[in-house]
């Protein structure tokens, strides 16, 4: 049989490349499907019309949300949404916008058993909308449905990496700061800002500055699997001047790949350190390169850098001279290439691995090198060679990674969220504007004197001769609380010192340990909690917040300050007044991570600081991007802390906060540690043990300040949440195909 060759200029050819692309649609609409099946007892004819009505609506539903999904680009690269797009539209085109009809196959049979057979037309409705209608047959019945979709636009659902995030331009000292995941400075209004990292600041993720950091005594970073996806690594960037002194370092847990394993320094690298390691030596044939990018470097002390990686001093942004001082060796274990002047003083060595390419002059001891004897000042394993700026190929591992002059920065305010009518933001303002109007007028105090006595409440329990509330949940994990808050209501300080007084009449007898368990029970609506403005709570619950909203339509717990209403609503930034906060012995705690760290001891308790609280020996806490069997992975965050105007938040002594801290105009510090998890794993292949984490979730504050040893562990925000479209919401935006309606014809 002769081939017919169909070729682009024939009719139909458009429909060969949109067509490979639906055939790969189909096969997951037909898995989506396989499983519908009708058994009703009702006469064989109905049981035909509505099976038939089953398995259109079932096609329709899923391939729908196959679309939404691919031009979205909420499954796919913005390479691969620009195609679905561009393939929708080609199809409902076809036949001058009668569109096109295709069989649902499964295994490459079109009438399945139990099912019946189903068509797909895909039409042009009007420019903007298209209608896709499903028509299936089961025995001698047919039925069809159609939807209707259009191009829309949608928030761009923002990423975030930085357990620590600052908002404002600041030099304020970190001394003993740990960072389990990223950390940041998100304005580049002033370059000038210096950042003072002090006494062994660790990182185990990125490092992102806007300014100098001047880094003393011993300052760590580990580059590992981002905290989010873990195929992507870590990096350190700094706009201006690196100083390092004593004895740091900048590891890797990975090879070197493209986007992460690098250094790269706007201004110039300081080093007078007797041990600056960057990059590891696996074994004695393997290591895991860090590049440095500078532009200028000065090295001296005993042993100012010992590189596993190539490092590049160029000349774009700063003099791009390598200047040496001392004695002793500058090691490169890679490729050196500078771009100014190669000035060696001392008895130092430069020593080189790989090839070593520069554009200036070499200098030993103030002595000008001719090309022959540049040996004096450096020793290579490959080549040495003097070449022309413009010589210099910038491409590919050699060239810089941008530096941009801002971060994606927050573009809708706590203020916004509590009180913006913009319908993408302005989620609470109806429940945030009750607390001034008069709506809502629950507090904690008349939340827990009601409950105490009733015994209609669904968790009311009585233990050790006192009312509380008792919790066992779907794993049949029991706890015991003081309280439950499960509506909107107001946190004073006159509540909190009501819950301290050394006999609670109401609950009939001592409450020794003056540290009261209160549970936050989400479920079908929001909880919102007014912080009045609180001075001081030296002995603060310990507050868990239990989240059992459904995952088709989550909700989340907020803490919002006692702020005000701000001016109209045409303003929604100002007027608002910051608010003070000071914390000791505190927690917020999500109620999954409660229950998995805590012995049963604690969880029995419905009192005491959970600080000081017994923790299970065999709990991990897993801070990857992936799951680590035997450890705890916590959800993304559903607990939010909005501050407006310049609050101010401290966490004192023994103070642990779980969730996201949103305070970007406002001060938020910590004085001492929090609660010791025995183990944590920070990347796939290792753990550490006994770690003192004041907070888990992000800290976005416009400056941020903190003493003595505290870690911060990153967990990304529910991406359900307000937080989705925080950042960024207003310009980023996607452009897909969204439902507007189903028809049932």
């Amino acid at each position: 049989m002769e081939k017919k060759t169909l070729k682009r200029n024939e009719n139909g050819a458009v429909l060969l490349t949109v067509l490979c692309v639906m055939t790969m649609m189909i096969v997951l609409v037909g898995a989506a499907i396989s499983f519908v099946n009708i058994t009703s007892q009702r006469t064989y004819k109905t049981f035909q019309h509505e099976q038939a009505y089953m398995t259109a609506s079932t096609c329709l539903e899923s391939f729908v949300q196959e679309i939404e999904n691919t031009t979205n680009g909420i499954t796919t690269s913005e390479d691969d949404q620009k195609k679905a797009i561009e393939y929708i539209e080609k199809l409902a085109n076809e036949n001058g916008g009668k569109g096109y009809e295709y069989d649902v196959l499964i295994n490459s049979q079109k009438d399945i058993d139990k099912m019946g057979s189903c068509t797909i037309r895909v039409a042009k409705l009007t420019d903007q909308i298209i209608t896709i209608t499903a028509k299936a047959k089961y025995g001698s019945e047919e039925d069809q449905v159609a939807a209707y979709i259009r191009t829309d636009s949608v928030p761009k659902k923002a990423s975030f990496t930085n357990a620590i995030e600052l908002c404002q331009d600041t030099d304020h000292e970190y001394n003993n700061l740990r960072v389990v995941g990223d950390i940041a400075s998100i304005t580049g209004d002033n370059k000038d800002v210096t950042y003072k990292l002090r006494n062994g600041m660790q990182v185990y993720g990125s490092m992102f500055f806007y300014g100098h950091v001047d880094a003393d005594p011993t300052f760590q970073v580990v580059l590992m699997e981002s905290h989010v996806e873990n195929q992507i690594g870590s990096h350190v960037t700094i706009t201006g001047d690196l100083t390092v002194r004593n004895t740091p370092s900048i590891k890797t847990v990975l090879p070197k790949n493209d986007g992460y394993n690098f250094v790269n320094i706007g201004g110039t690298l300081k080093s007078s350190a007797n041990g600056f390691q960057v990059g590891n030596k696996i074994d004695s044939t393997t290591q895991y390169d860090v590049d440095i990018f500078c532009s200028g470097a000065e090295l001296g002390g005993n042993l100012p850098l010992n590189q596993y990686g190539n490092l590049y001093v160029y000349s774009d942004l700063g003099t791009g001279n390598l200047t040496t001082s001392g004695v002793g060796e500058v090691n490169v274990h890679g490729d050196l290439v500078v771009e100014g002047d190669i000035i060696n003083n001392g008895n130092r060595k430069i020593v080189v691995d790989g090839n070593v390419t520069y554009c200036g002059d070499v200098y030993k001891n103030g002595t000008k090198l001719t090309a022959s004897n540049v040996g004096n000042a450096i020793q290579a394993g490959g080549s040495i060679t003097k070449a022309d700026a413009a010589d210099i190929i910038k491409t590919g591992r050699s060239q810089r990674p941008d530096i941009p002059t801002t971060l994606n920065e927050y573009e809708n305010y706590p203020e916004d969220v509590v009180r913006s009518t913009d319908s993408k933001v302005g989620l609470l303002k109806s429940k945030y504007d009750a607390f001034y109007e008069g709506g809502t007028t629950a507090t904690l105090r008349s939340i827990f004197t009601a409950q105490v006595t009733n015994d209609n409440h669904p968790f009311h329990a009585v233990k050790n001769g006192q009312d509380c509330i008792k919790v066992t949940d779907s794993n049949g994990v029991t706890s015991y609380y003081d309280m439950c808050i499960d509506q909107d209501c107001t946190i004073s300080q006159d509540d909190i010192n009501f819950l301290y007084q050394p006999m609670l009449d109401s609950k009939g007898g001592p409450n020794s340990t003056q540290y009261p368990k209160i549970l936050i029970h989400v479920k079908d609506d929001d909880v919102v909690i007014r912080l009045g403005s609180l001075a001081t709570s030296g002995r603060a619950p310990q507050f868990i917040v239990k989240n059992d909203s459904p995952a088709s339509s989550p909700k989340f717990c907020y803490f919002v300050s006692d702020s005000g209403q701000g001016n109209a609503d045409a303003d929604p930034h100002t007027g608002f007044h910051g608010c003070t906060y000071y914390w000791d012995n505190a927690t917020f705690m999500d109620y999954d991570t409660y229950v998995n760290l805590y012995k049963q001891t604690v969880l029995d308790s419905f009192d005491g600081c959970l600080l000081n609280a017994d923790r299970r020996d065999d709990f991990y806490l897993n801070t990857t991007a992936t799951d680590v069997t035997g450890a705890f992975k916590p959800k993304d965050e559903r607990i939010f802390y909005l501050l407006c105007g310049d609050s101010s938040w401290s966490g004192g002594n023994n103070s642990f906060i779980e969730g996201i801290m949103y305070n970007p105009n406002g001060y938020v510090d910590t004085k001492t540690q929090g609660i010791t998890i025995p183990h944590l794993y920070t990347s796939s292949s290792t753990s550490e043990d006994n770690f003192s984490v004041c907070s888990m979730g992000m800290i976005i504050a416009g400056s941020f300040q903190n003493s003595n040893t505290s870690y911060y562990v990153f967990n990304a925000p529910d991406q359900n949440s307000v937080f989705s479209i925080v950042k960024g919401a207003r310009s980023n935006t996607l452009v897909g195909y969204n439902l507007l309606r189903y028809d049932h014809h």
